[in-house]
């Protein structure tokens, strides 16, 4: 949510670099699952994505590779206020209407994901400045107003393997890395949506 570049395709060996582009087909494997009953609902994901990477210049000589990343959620939420959830979102079954005592409709939710790039990535991409995974935990309320609009509320918390460090010793023009873990990051958002 916080949208932070953690993969960084212009840095490898500690230099900038021209361009690494996709090249060629990209594959993805997405199946999805989900389960509605009362108020309780339970989605989840999962995605496997191949690409060919080219770089403009190498000294290394791996101008191409491919790559798998995988990525995974599971999400859990639940209607306080004793509405159906569904896939769709939810319908109040009283809309928000202060002067008549009714306030929609409240959902709490959490969800847990995680994305983790292709070791072979770590060919071109420098992993003092790429994360080499991300894991995502989030817990959230959704206010549904009426059918068309709802406002949302989220925090998350992402912890990264890698992305952080510093180069170490070059031989035979292949650098070593003193990897660490980029910090974790925390975001508070809200967000009011309306949909037709």
């Amino acid at each position: 949510m916080g949208q932070s570049t953690f993969v960084d395709y212009t840095q490898v060996n500690g230099q900038t670099r021209g361009t690494i582009t996709s090249n060629g087909n990209a594959n993805r494997i997405y199946p999805q699952a989900y389960w509605y009953k009362g108020p309780f609902g339970l989605m989840g994901e999962y995605v496997a994505s191949t690409q060919t990477l080219n770089a403009t210049s190498n000294s290394r000589g791996n101008n191409n590779l491919t790559q798998t990343n995988t990525a995974s959620h599971v999400q859990f939420s639940y209607v306080v206020t004793g509405e159906d959830n569904q896939f769709e979102g939810v319908k109040p079954i009283r809309k928000f209407d202060p002067g008549k005592g009714t306030w929609g409709a409240l959902q709490l939710a959490a969800r847990w994901s995680q994305l983790t790039l292709d070791n072979d990535s770590f060919k071109l991409l420098d992993p003092t400045k790429s994360a080499s995974e991300a894991t995502e935990f989030t817990v959230g309320a959704n206010w549904f107003l009426n059918k068309y609009s709802l406002i949302r509320f989220d925090y998350e918390n992402v912890w990264f393997t890698g992305g952080a460090g510093t180069p170490g010793a070059t031989r035979n023009g292949v650098s070593s890395y003193n990897i660490a873990n980029r910090p974790s990051e925390q975001v508070l958002s809200t967000r009011f949506q309306l949909a037709f």
